[in-house]
């Protein structure tokens, strides 16, 4: 795409086909992001009203022809994870801590469970008194 000016309309074309693509092509969820609205059933009726746009077209292509942006590094992701963790302990989120160290643990190879057998025989003694003392 040239490197044109674009005006208001356009941007924001740009950015639904950015979001669109983004967010696996759900319409309606890009629609949320980029414009001004709440409301879910009429967001999903000028998301499909834009996916026949051929300027939105246009820009959905070019972004699917894009590289893939280089990912981050098992390293950073477990920095941004610990630094995350110590906000949520910081500010006494303690449920989001934990929730942060599991994904932590996870990222870091530490979800699975251990595995053992065990032998021998159990044995149950249910006993033959009922509980008014007489037996069965």
């Amino acid at each position: 795409m040239a490197n044109k000016k674009l005006n208001q309309t356009e941007v924001r074309y740009r950015l639904f086909a950015e979001k669109y693509v983004e967010l696996s092509y759900n319409g309606t969820a890009a629609y949320l992001e980029v414009y001004d609205t709440k409301n879910y059933t009429s967001a999903g009726v000028s998301a499909s009203r834009l996916l026949k746009n051929e300027k939105v077209q246009q820009y959905i292509k070019d972004f699917e022809n894009q590289p893939i942006r280089n990912p981050l590094s098992k390293e950073e992701i477990v920095n941004n994870l610990i630094e995350l963790r110590d906000e949520a302990r910081a500010k006494k989120k303690y449920s989001d801590a934990i929730k942060v160290n599991d994904i932590l643990l996870k990222t870091m190879g530490y979800n699975e469970a251990e595995k053992f057998e065990l032998g021998g025989t159990i044995k149950f003694d249910f006993g033959d008194e009922l509980e008014d003392g007489t037996e069965k």
